[in-house]
């Protein structure tokens, strides 16, 4: 019901992803607590950003902020944003990165770019696939608008095509 409220993003991932040398952990950045603090900790705008601003400003399940941190140490150290482009090969959609910045919107270390090239290889993977279909099927079901209020979409359909047509289609199928 948050998403459906546009008080939460969507999380890209299912769980937090470390790097395969352990150094180096990717948290998806989803409720208002979450990015601010990981923006007030990199001193750039997500420390006064709310979910739902930036949920209204973009379709939900299409962009993704995600935080990188020192595995160990808990340290802030990226923040990238980034966005699912449809394929229209009829492939899966692909993952794009929109901007990474370290601290006060700097340029990401070798090692953030690194590692975030890792973690975009990773969701490819099955598992990130299937959370992500799911995701988005769990969406359609809701079937979350622009302005964030939901539509019932047989119902939408049937008032816009009127009674008759409607039953008829229904049907046909």
């Amino acid at each position: 019901w948050q998403i459906r409220a546009r008080e939460v993003l969507m999380p890209l991932i299912p769980e937090d992803f470390v790097t395969a040398d352990g150094a180096t952990r990717v948290t998806a950045l989803t409720t208002d607590r979450q990015l601010r603090a990981h923006g007030s900790r990199m001193r750039n705008c997500l420390r006064s950003a709310f979910a739902s601003s930036l949920a209204r400003q973009r379709r939900i399940g299409s962009m993704f902020i995600v935080g990188l941190y020192d595995a160990h140490s808990d340290k802030a150290l990226s923040t990238a944003e980034i966005r699912a482009v449809s394929a229209y090969d009829g492939t899966a959609d692909r993952l794009v990165i929109r901007q990474h910045t370290a601290t006060a919107n700097r340029p990401p270390s070798p090692r953030c770019v690194a590692a975030l090239r890792e973690f975009l290889c990773h969701c490819d993977t099955d598992a990130v696939r299937a959370h992500l279909r799911a995701q988005w099927r769990a969406l359609r079901r809701i079937d979350v608008r622009e302005d964030g209020e939901s539509v019932n979409s047989p119902t939408a359909l049937r008032n816009t095509l009127g009674e008759r047509v409607y039953e008829g289609l229904l049907s046909s199928v």
